[in-house]
């Protein structure tokens, strides 16, 4: 398949060679340079430094606004774990139990059922 591509690679290349370059027509060179003579001269327009102030404005405040989140983030005093804060008696412990293998048992018998 490589020689092949290459064959075909090789067709297309005479092919091109054979074709006469295109020009451009004699008025493009003169327009295009006078335009760009022309620009140079003028200077970039305003909005354009309109724009590029608005970004660097815009990056400024995300910028302070990344950094003064991370400085209050650091500053919080982060709550106490849940085990911390809450012992469950011993005997909710083992009602909650009963209760998962109350509803266990039944989702077995469930399963088993005949639709």
């Amino acid at each position: 398949m490589n020689k092949a591509t290459s064959q075909q690679e090789e067709k297309l290349d005479q092919l091109l060679a054979l074709a006469r370059p295109v020009s451009a027509p004699a008025w493009f060179e003169a327009r295009t340079l006078a335009r760009l003579r022309r620009e140079r001269e003028q200077g970039p327009a305003v909005a354009v430094w309109f724009l590029r102030w608005i970004g660097v404005a815009g990056a400024t405040c995300l910028l302070a606004v990344g950094i003064f989140g991370l400085m209050q983030q650091d500053s919080k005093v982060l709550p106490p774990l849940a085990q911390d804060k809450v012992v469950p008696e011993q005997g909710q412990v083992f009602a909650a139990l009963e209760a998962f293998a109350s509803y266990t048992s039944d989702a077995e018998e469930w399963s088993h059922e005949p639709y």
